[in-house]
């Protein structure tokens, strides 16, 4: 077995960016024409810029080898390297190709981590591409006359012109009412992302189907754990998700102050007492003014861990720019165009934390995805008439989770609750009056700037249809457990799209972010959790604050409430506001008129950030920009 391409991942690699390869799959290529091309041959693969983050490892018949690309990070290198016999240097794509040799397609469900795999299996015929579980890598592919092209970084390829730049305008379309991409789908009309927990299958025809290896939910007829068990179980699967990321020697963790970063940042510090490594740094950013409620909690954690704590005022990376004037200079390097107003400021800071040599670094990210009770138990409990349970999922809402009364009776009673019961019984016994009312909904949603062209419209609100969860089950019956149906028929927006977004902005910042919350088997141990263990103690994430006060005791996450001062939000929204005023009246939105997405003339009559009281409307303007910038620098007409 051989292995060639870029360095390792871990304290043996010399930088993080942005992967610019791509390859072209075409069995019956040759290597005289990839050394025209100025490219590499390698079993059926072509490769282009394959030192820029492509590792390469190939074992077997040298004159017909099976063919290893990989690009990204595993999880447990050591252990692997022991279970598949390998050197104690052993690269990551050299452990992917032994995984294959031994467990076939199992080895995509053995393999763990934030990576692209693509593997051609000779004696099948066949190319294999996927990623880990969640997505938190992306494949993007495109199926062209001369070949099966695929990457990790999605703009190389439209750029370097070896597939069609031409815009996916239903995705246009829907990034101006603040949606991602429907599934499977980028803004380029011939770029395809692989979905997360899939693998495409492709032969030497080149016919290509996707299939599903793995899934964060349970069957609704799955029972999950008993609450014995999953208070049993719960710490030694979150401390065994703090190894594996800390296998990968993090510089230090970003600490917000919240439950979910400090509960990692204790793990993470009783790991380095354990295993006498180094201890990391704590980093924080915060405002100028107002101070976030959570400031002293972060200084009170890292004193009390014993953490160097890195803090950074906004005024040190924004350097007297607004976030939303960032977030349109950002769009060169996203592979979309960001409903995210922020994205620009997060940009600036993941820069000024590489720079202080935070390169690597845990975060608390994904608590509030998977740790937290989510609002479809309200249907579930309705159903049972439990009214208990809808009271104290009320309150774990109104106290430790910082909503209020009316927004938690909003995402309780109705969005979590009964709209979701109507939805159902409604799809059961009345389908086709349901379906009329939803397509009119999907019809009327769009504003009367949007979609001039009448095809498009009519597009884009079959799109808008398909986006909602499904009311029934596949067998068409109302769902037996809704709690299990509604996030799964849903769709986690980190599981669909968010992680793609996530992996450009930090790879282009020179940064890895590992969020143990994210891992896949916290988050499937989470999913198969009873929500009445999560509400332990009628609290917003009860399994996590016995953790952080018994490591931190005296500093008060038993009933720390996630809120955020009036002040603070304000400002927020102000910023977003003088933002927007700023940057509009330069924006004619030409491009995205070209397209066929907008009327500009009435979109400039309809929304005016200095008369509009809608922080929606706001966000919406701030994307139109987005969207319109980013397609005059990536796509063709």
């Amino acid at each position: 077995m051989s292995s060639a391409g870029g360095p390792q991942v871990g304290r043996t690699e010399q930088s993080i960016g942005l992967s610019q390869w791509y390859a072209r799959f075409d069995p019956s290529g040759d290597a005289a024409q990839a050394a025209v091309d100025g490219a590499r041959r390698v079993g059926p693969f072509t490769l282009f810029r394959p030192e820029s983050g492509c590792r390469i490892a190939t074992l077997g018949d040298p004159a017909n080898p099976a063919v290893v690309l990989f690009d990204g990070y595993l999880f447990e290198r050591r252990a692997l390297r022991r279970e598949f016999g390998l050197a104690g240097d052993a690269d990551d794509a050299t452990i992917a190709a032994a995984a294959f040799a031994r467990l076939g397609l199992a080895a995509l469900d053995r393999l763990d981590g934030s990576y692209l795999v693509a593997y051609w299996d000779p004696r099948a015929q066949r190319l294999i591409l996927g990623h880990d579980a969640l997505g938190h890598h992306p494949v993007y592919y495109s199926e062209a006359p001369d070949g099966f092209w695929f990457t990790a970084n999605v703009l190389v390829m439209p750029a370097d012109g070896v597939v069609d730049r031409s815009p996916n305008r239903v995705s246009f379309a829907l990034a101006a009412l603040l949606y991602w991409p429907a599934a499977g789908e980028t803004f380029f009309e011939h770029v395809r992302r692989v979905c997360p927990g899939c693998y495409l299958t492709v032969d030497t025809q080149r016919q290509v189907a996707e299939t599903s290896y793995w899934s964060p939910y349970l069957s609704d007829d799955d029972p999950g754990l008993s609450e014995a068990q999953a208070w049993e179980q719960f710490e030694p699967t979150l401390v065994g998700a703090i190894e594996r990321c800390m296998e990968l020697e993090p510089d230090g963790i970003m600490l917000s102050g919240g439950l979910d970063s400090v509960t990692i940042a204790a793990l993470a510090a009783e790991y380095s007492g354990r295993h006498q490594t180094p201890l990391i740094c704590a980093v924080s950013g915060r405002r100028d003014y107002p101070p976030a409620d959570e400031e002293p909690m972060q200084t009170a954690t890292a004193a009390a861990l014993g953490m160097r704590h890195i803090v950074a005022r906004e005024s040190e990376w924004m350097r007297g720019r607004m976030s939303g004037a960032l977030s349109l200079d950002a769009v060169k390097d996203l592979p979309g165009p960001s409903r995210i107003a922020w994205v620009g400021g997060y940009m600036a800071f993941y820069r000024f934390m590489a720079a202080e040599g935070v390169h690597v670094a845990l975060t608390g990210s994904g608590g509030d995805n998977w740790a937290s009770v989510q609002d479809s138990f309200a249907a579930h409990a309705m159903r049972q008439f439990r009214i208990g349970d809808v009271v104290r999922h009320m309150r774990s809402w109104t106290g430790t989770g910082g909503l209020s009364f009316k927004a938690a009776a909003h995402h309780l009673l109705w969005s979590g609750g009964l709209r979701l019961l109507l939805d159902s019984y409604s799809a059961r016994f009345v389908p086709s009056l349901k379906q009329r009312y939803h397509e009119f909904r999907a019809r009327s949603a769009q504003p009367a700037w949007l979609c001039p062209d009448p095809a498009l419209k009519q597009a884009l609100a079959a799109a808008l249809y398909r986006q909602r969860p499904a009311a029934l089950t596949p067998d068409g019956r109302i769902p037996s457990n809704f709690y299990r149906h509604h996030p799964r028929s849903l769709g986690n927006p980190y599981y669909l799209y968010e992680y793609e977004v996530a992996f450009h902005v930090e790879s282009t910042c020179g940064l890895r972010l590992l969020s143990p919350y994210h891992d896949k088997r916290v988050v499937r141990f989470l999913n198969s959790i009873p929500p009445e263990s999560l509400l332990r103690g009628d609290s917003y994430k009860g399994m996590l604050r016995p953790l952080a006060d018994k490591r931190l005791p005296g500093l008060g996450f038993g009933t720390q409430r996630k809120a955020q001062r009036v002040e603070v939000v304000t400002a927020e929204q102000q910023e977003l506001r003088d933002a927007v005023i700023e940057a509009w009246p330069r924006h004619d939105l030409r491009r995205l008129a070209d397209l066929g997405v907008v009327d500009a003339p009435a979109v400039k009559r309809d929304l005016d950030p200095v008369t509009s009281t809608s922080t929606r409307e706001l966000a919406t303007m701030q994307a139109l920009m987005s969207a319109d910038r980013w397609s005059t620098i990536h796509v063709g007409l």
